[in-house]
């Protein structure tokens, strides 16, 4: 299995107001379902996160990193289980050549 890094990792959650979500919760499944799907804390897909994965007090996603086993979708909602957003049908992780081989500076 490979991983490939979320591209929602590092990012800032906010309403529509702009305003950081602290606490805020991603919760993840295989696309078109509500069948949890793993995602990891590291790259080796060794640790996998809680579901769902909780963001800091500023809002901001830890490094989440998912399997190029499936397609899945990614439920973001507030502290309050308020939904924010969905994403669905999101392509499984592709892990390329180039991407582990970069030339030396």
């Amino acid at each position: 299995m490979a991983t490939i890094l979320s591209f929602l990792s590092g990012r800032q959650i906010t309403n529509s107001n702009g305003t950081p979500q602290s606490g805020a919760l991603l919760y993840h499944y295989q696309a078109g379902t509500t069948t949890n799907l793993t995602v990891y804390s590291n790259q080796a897909g060794t640790t996998p996160h809680a579901q769902p994965v909780v963001c800091d007090s500023g809002g901001f996603v830890p490094l989440i990193y998912v399997s190029d086993a499936s397609d899945w979708k990614v439920l973001i909602q507030t502290s309050a289980a308020v939904t924010l957003q969905t994403y669905d049908n999101l392509p499984a992780a592709e892990v390329e050549a180039s991407a582990s081989s970069f030339a030396s500076p």
